[in-house]
């Protein structure tokens, strides 16, 4: 919507139409000359081209994503089907960080240095550390250690201050 007209993108078979017409997550990249639109879907992450309205699929996920963040690096973090994938847009390379042997991740955002979180199903932020080994590794902090009765710890969504802190919202 430009303030006059609304556009609607559905789904529409062939090379560059949108391949689901559920869209659950959309990243806005606007450090190029033109601003860049990364949409997840239940099939994958499209990439959009608003100057030619044209849909390219980028990552084929098994579930809906649920979250995208494009990092410094040239790097699309995308949480899928409980899943969390980090996918080299240069390459075209992926990394799959499974659940069974990290966690089960529910949103991901990156500080002002870079730095990539990782919110948890089970109440944790997650801090990326690519010099950790092979892919890298992740320190994990308990947001409800010190809290006696919570109900759920399960952390819906997190952002980033200007000042820095990360604030994550809880259901």
């Amino acid at each position: 919507f430009d303030g006059y007209n609304f556009k609607e993108y559905r789904f529409t078979p062939g090379a560059f139409g949108v391949g689901d017409s559920y869209i659950s997550s959309i990243f806005l990249d606007s450090t190029g000359s033109t601003d860049t639109f990364y949409v997840g879907t239940r099939i994958g992450v499209y990439k959009f081209d608003p100057i030619k309205e044209q849909f390219t699929l980028l990552l084929k996920t098994n579930g809906e994503v649920g979250s995208i963040l494009k990092d410094q690096g040239q790097r699309l973090w995308v949480i899928a089907g409980k899943k969390l994938t980090c996918y080299n847009i240069r390459t075209h390379k992926k990394q799959i960080f499974n659940p069974r042997n990290h966690f089960q991740p529910t949103s991901v955002c990156m500080t002002a240095e870079g730095q990539i979180w990782v919110s948890t199903a089970d109440g944790k932020l997650c801090r990326y550390d690519p010099s950790g080994g092979p892919g890298g590794e992740f320190t994990s902090y308990d947001l409800f250690a010190d809290t006696l009765h919570q109900p759920t710890k399960w952390i819906e969504n997190l952002f980033v201050t200007r000042q820095g802190l990360i604030l994550a919202g809880t259901s």
